[in-house]
Protein backbone atom coordinates (compact mmCIF):
# COMPACT_ATOMS: atom_id res chain seq x y z
CA UNK A 1 0.00 0.00 0.00
CA UNK A 2 1.48 3.33 -1.10
CA UNK A 3 1.48 6.27 1.26
CA UNK A 4 0.01 9.55 0.10
CA UNK A 5 2.71 12.26 -0.03
CA UNK A 6 2.38 15.24 2.34
CA UNK A 7 2.18 17.72 -0.55
CA UNK A 8 -1.11 16.09 -1.63
CA UNK A 9 -2.55 16.73 1.85
CA UNK A 10 -1.25 20.31 1.78
CA UNK A 11 -2.99 20.90 -1.56
CA UNK A 12 -6.18 19.32 -0.23
CA UNK A 13 -6.03 21.51 2.90
CA UNK A 14 -5.64 24.66 0.83
CA UNK A 15 -8.56 23.73 -1.45
CA UNK A 16 -10.80 22.74 1.48
CA UNK A 17 -10.16 25.97 3.35
CA UNK A 18 -11.35 28.06 0.39
CA UNK A 19 -14.83 26.71 1.22
CA UNK A 20 -14.66 28.00 4.78
CA UNK A 21 -16.36 31.37 4.29
CA UNK A 22 -18.01 31.54 7.73
CA UNK A 23 -16.22 32.88 10.82
CA UNK A 24 -16.48 31.47 14.35
CA UNK A 25 -15.90 33.09 17.69
CA UNK A 26 -15.61 30.37 20.32
CA UNK A 27 -16.33 31.09 23.96
CA UNK A 28 -16.77 29.05 27.11
CA UNK A 29 -18.28 29.90 30.48
CA UNK A 30 -15.94 29.02 33.33
CA UNK A 31 -16.42 29.15 37.07
CA UNK A 32 -14.74 32.13 38.68
CA UNK A 33 -12.25 31.47 41.41
CA UNK A 34 -14.43 33.25 43.95
CA UNK A 35 -18.18 33.71 43.96
CA UNK A 36 -20.04 36.67 45.40
CA UNK A 37 -20.73 36.62 49.13
CA UNK A 38 -24.25 35.38 49.85
CA UNK A 39 -24.68 33.83 46.42
CA UNK A 40 -26.07 30.29 46.18
CA UNK A 41 -25.18 29.74 42.54
CA UNK A 42 -21.68 29.45 41.11
CA UNK A 43 -20.39 32.60 39.45
CA UNK A 44 -19.34 32.13 35.80
CA UNK A 45 -17.33 34.30 33.47
CA UNK A 46 -17.06 34.07 29.71
CA UNK A 47 -13.65 33.27 28.26
CA UNK A 48 -12.93 33.65 24.54
CA UNK A 49 -11.03 30.69 23.07
CA UNK A 50 -10.68 31.99 19.50
CA UNK A 51 -12.02 34.83 17.35
CA UNK A 52 -12.86 35.00 13.62
CA UNK A 53 -11.78 31.43 12.91
CA UNK A 54 -12.54 30.42 9.30
CA UNK A 55 -15.02 27.55 9.28
CA UNK A 56 -17.94 25.97 7.49
CA UNK A 57 -21.28 25.16 9.10
CA UNK A 58 -23.36 22.29 7.78
CA UNK A 59 -26.94 22.21 8.98
CA UNK A 60 -27.37 18.48 8.69
CA UNK A 61 -30.41 17.95 10.91
CA UNK A 62 -32.42 20.98 9.83
CA UNK A 63 -36.06 20.44 8.92
CA UNK A 64 -38.70 23.08 8.26
CA UNK A 65 -40.74 23.76 11.41
CA UNK A 66 -44.39 22.69 11.32
CA UNK A 67 -45.67 25.82 13.04
CA UNK A 68 -44.61 28.12 10.20
CA UNK A 69 -41.77 29.87 12.04
CA UNK A 70 -38.84 30.98 9.92
CA UNK A 71 -36.13 29.26 11.93
CA UNK A 72 -36.45 25.98 13.80
CA UNK A 73 -36.06 26.23 17.55
CA UNK A 74 -33.42 23.51 17.60
CA UNK A 75 -31.46 21.61 15.00
CA UNK A 76 -28.18 19.78 14.66
CA UNK A 77 -25.23 21.08 12.70
CA UNK A 78 -21.57 20.31 12.08
CA UNK A 79 -18.77 22.85 12.25
CA UNK A 80 -15.75 22.13 10.05
CA UNK A 81 -12.60 23.99 11.06
CA UNK A 82 -8.85 23.76 11.43
CA UNK A 83 -7.82 21.03 13.84
CA UNK A 84 -5.18 23.17 15.56
CA UNK A 85 -7.82 24.80 17.79
CA UNK A 86 -8.71 22.89 20.95
CA UNK A 87 -12.42 23.34 21.72
CA UNK A 88 -13.29 22.57 25.34
CA UNK A 89 -16.46 20.97 26.59
CA UNK A 90 -19.40 23.35 26.91
CA UNK A 91 -18.13 25.84 24.33
CA UNK A 92 -20.39 28.20 22.40
CA UNK A 93 -19.89 29.09 18.75
CA UNK A 94 -21.04 32.45 17.40
CA UNK A 95 -20.94 31.78 13.65
CA UNK A 96 -21.01 34.78 11.32
CA UNK A 97 -22.05 33.75 7.81
CA UNK A 98 -21.14 35.48 4.54
CA UNK A 99 -24.21 37.74 4.92
CA UNK A 100 -23.00 38.88 8.37
CA UNK A 101 -25.82 37.05 10.17
CA UNK A 102 -24.65 35.73 13.55
CA UNK A 103 -26.06 32.47 14.87
CA UNK A 104 -25.15 30.91 18.20
CA UNK A 105 -24.57 27.18 18.61
CA UNK A 106 -23.66 25.15 21.65
CA UNK A 107 -21.26 22.27 21.49
CA UNK A 108 -22.96 18.91 21.57
CA UNK A 109 -20.02 16.58 21.13
CA UNK A 110 -16.33 16.19 21.47
CA UNK A 111 -14.20 17.23 18.56
CA UNK A 112 -13.19 14.74 15.91
CA UNK A 113 -9.71 15.95 14.91
CA UNK A 114 -8.52 12.70 13.33
CA UNK A 115 -8.58 14.11 9.82
CA UNK A 116 -5.32 15.62 8.66
CA UNK A 117 -7.19 18.48 6.97
CA UNK A 118 -9.81 19.53 9.56
CA UNK A 119 -11.90 18.70 12.59
CA UNK A 120 -15.65 18.21 12.87
CA UNK A 121 -17.63 19.42 15.88
CA UNK A 122 -21.30 18.53 16.34
CA UNK A 123 -23.30 21.49 17.64
CA UNK A 124 -26.92 22.37 18.36
CA UNK A 125 -28.64 25.62 17.37
CA UNK A 126 -28.93 27.88 20.41
CA UNK A 127 -30.13 31.30 19.27
CA UNK A 128 -29.98 33.79 16.44
CA UNK A 129 -28.38 37.11 17.32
Amino acid sequence: MALIPDNVYQSMNAALKTLWRDKATITVKELKKYKAIGSDSPDKETKTIATDVPCKISREGYTAPADGEYLAKEYDALVFMDNSIIVPSGAYFDITDVNRVVTRYKRASGTYPSYQSHQEIAVVFDERK
